[in-house]
């Protein structure tokens, strides 16, 4: 196999050790500089797209990136654990809380980017450049992915986003001489999660290294659809000025302020020009306007589409070079040999190459990725130990107190909640059923890691009331809830117990990148078991539990139940963090960030991006929902004031 000995500290090596890019005294761009100027073209090429291969003759290692969006994302060799879903996570409006995960996440993402330098693996999920977070506005709850942002809100986004990238770009001093040792503490409610790096002296003039490199996807405008009623990579989103101004555009104006190190575009196309090949987008908004200087990365598959799909270009080649012209510095899904023709072809000078490979490259040396180990305190212990770094015991309990943030309490009757003292307690005979109630994966959501445990609400319940005073029946088979043939069971099972706890909701079967709704109900029969078993459960209160991403309509069930919550994705915690909630351990104090529509007839068309279109999107422009004397008065709000003319 390759020789990988080096990988986790080029710059240790003898042959290189003394070259400028090897200075850590040297600013990221002077060094990247010195780099892209020593490669031959044929080298610069295999650094065109992600996921790249180690190029020996300068000790460049493989160059690789990993999802962030709640927990860093698994590989065969490491579980990592699972936080809520982003839209949970918003929920809790706790900016230390998005801190916290980040920055636990980004620990676990740097300690198994060490671990696969030292040991040869590289690929997918390998890297320290964290493709997250997901900064577009919920505009359409039919969106697939409307788990993966932070709600509805221009400003709640905004500030979440910049705490999440505060969390994830943590940096720390380095120096050769780099020897004592401080300590970082992150505290949260109930959770305290302690990080120790090594500090340089406070003379050192060596710029600070960063824990890992966020990056905002997926700009701009990509809201939704995904496939219904048009495949996202043939979507053409028609955008005002006013509503790029004041509701797509802040949230990266945000995260360009915030010091963010990347930049995703998306697959749409914005007013008829690709996102991936607009200059208008990437050169004059990102950089010019909002001062962006890191790099922009291409989604997965985006540059091919403009040629693909999107039949923007007339080849591949012209695609490739389109986008690099266009500001795209890194190309995910895309070949070498495009970018070899479009060189050969004229259509893309090399120096325009270089400028791209220098940018993406100022963020690996922002890493240290080059970094011999003895001046970087991120690739020293405990980031080599996984054992110190990766789903600990603080890491859990922050799982758990996140997880138990997010909870929102939609409806209750007085005095039902919480379900009593633990006298009481002993005393409860508890149905628990649902097609929610005991499903591991279903609890996790979109975008999760594969954690090395998962806690189901069944399960913890069983923990609370013990086995004994369970009553268990799943209902459906599944959130599709295609049978009634489980109704019975679950029926039972209410008739027979003290109170129900009905878990419904939603998994990424309905809705998840690239699978839009196409209504905001429960999906299949599942209402009509949340019916059966209210009448079933006769005065015994019936508490449901909405495990979802997007919003989902229960008119009925606050009418006609006894408590509702959502209880969203909550990752591997999920199960202990909505017992703590129902039995009192902790006050549900989340809030919708998004609103709750009865249903899609107050909606206009997915494809429709006229935030006022009547009834009008979100609460601000809706008057049905405005709280205002009139809702005409948001139609003028605006955060960041970016003219940069990218109506057609």
């Amino acid at each position: 196999g390759e020789d990988h000995s080096w990988w986790l500290s080029p710059c240790a090596e003898e042959a290189v050790a003394s070259l400028p890019f090897c200075d850590v005294s040297a600013s990221s761009a002077v060094r990247a500089r010195d780099l892209v100027g020593r490669l031959s073209r044929a080298e610069k090429l295999l650094l065109t797209v992600t996921f790249t291969q180690p190029l020996p003759r300068l000790f460049v290692p493989p160059l690789d990136t990993t999802e962030c969006l709640r927990g860093s994302a698994s590989t065969a060799q490491l579980n990592t654990t699972s936080f809520p879903q982003a839209v949970a996570s918003a929920a809790s409006f706790n900016r230390s809380l998005l801190w916290a995960v980040a920055n636990a996440t980004a620990v676990e993402a740097r300690a198994k980017a060490n671990f696969g330098l030292a040991r040869g693996y590289h690929g997918p999920h390998y890297g320290a450049v964290c493709w997250s977070p997901v900064v577009n506005i919920a505009r359409d709850p039919r969106w697939g992915r409307t788990q993966e942002t932070y709600g509805e809100d221009v400003l709640l986004t905004s500030r979440l986003a910049a705490q999440f990238i505060a969390g994830l770009q943590q940096s720390a001093p380095r120096s050769p001489s780099a020897a004592s040792s401080t300590t970082t503490t992150t505290t949260t409610t109930t959770t305290t999660t302690t990080v120790s790096t090594s500090a340089a002296s406070s003379t050192s003039s060596a710029p600070p290294t960063l824990l890992t490199a966020s990056t905002c996807k997926h700009f701009d405008a990509y809201n939704g659809p995904e496939n219904v009623p048009v495949s996202r990579m043939e979507f053409n989103a028609r955008v005002s000025a006013r509503d790029l101004q004041s509701t797509f555009m802040p949230p990266f104006d945000a995260c360009v302020r915030s010091g963010v190190q990347a930049l995703m575009c998306a697959y749409y196309e914005l007013n008829g020009v690709p996102s991936c090949a607009d200059p208008l987008l990437l050169q004059k908004a990102a950089r010019g306007a909002m001062g962006f200087g890191g790099h922009v990365v291409g989604d997965c598959g985006a540059v091919g589409n403009v040629y693909g799909t999107q039949n923007f270009s007339h080849s591949r080649a012209e695609a490739a070079a389109m986008t690099r012209r266009a500001g795209v510095d890194w190309d995910c899904g895309g070949d070498p040999s495009w970018y070899e023709a479009a060189l050969l072809e004229g259509l893309l000078p090399e120096s325009a190459l270089d400028a791209s490979l220098e940018r993406m490259l100022a963020t690996h040396f922002s890493l240290g990725t080059f970094d011999a180990a003895a001046e970087n305190p991120y690739k020293r212990w405990p980031y080599t130990d996984v054992h110190e770094c990766i789903n600990t015991p603080a890491h859990q309990r922050l799982a758990r107190e996140a997880a138990a943030q997010t909870i929102v309490l939609l409806h209750a009757v007085d005095g039902v909640l919480p379900l009593g003292s633990a006298a009481r307690k002993a005393r409860l005979t508890v149905a628990v059923i649902g097609p929610n109630a005991d499903n591991k994966t279903n609890v996790l959501g979109d975008y999760s890691p594969i954690p090395y445990y998962v806690v189901t609400p069944l399960e913890a319940v069983r923990e609370r009331v013990g086995n004994e005073s369970v009553v268990y029946a799943a209902g459906c088979a599944d959130v599709l809830c295609r049978s009634s043939a489980g109704f019975g069971a679950a029926e039972a099972a209410a008739a027979s117990s003290d109170v129900v706890l009905l878990f419904v909701g939603l998994n990424t079967e309905v809705e998840s990148e690239g699978n839009d709704r196409r209504d905001l109900r429960l999906p299949g029969l599942q209402h009509e078991l949340v019916k059966r078993v209210a009448a079933a459960a006769g005065s015994s209160p019936v508490i449901v539990v909405c495990m979802n991403g997007g919003a989902v309509a229960l008119e009925w069930e606050r009418d006609n139940t006894a408590a509702v919550l959502y209880g969203w994705y909550g990752g591997q915690e999920a199960g202990h963090a909505i017992a703590d909630v129902l039995f009192g351990e902790v006050s549900p104090a989340g809030r919708l960030p998004y609103t709750v529509y009865e249903g899609v007839h107050q909606l206009p068309p997915i494809t429709d991006y006229d935030m006022t279109s009547p009834p009008g999107r979100t609460y601000r422009y809706c008057p049905l929902l405005s709280s205002l004397p009139s809702s005409n008065t948001c139609h003028a709000e605006t955060i960041s004031n970016l003219l940069i003319g990218l109506t057609r």
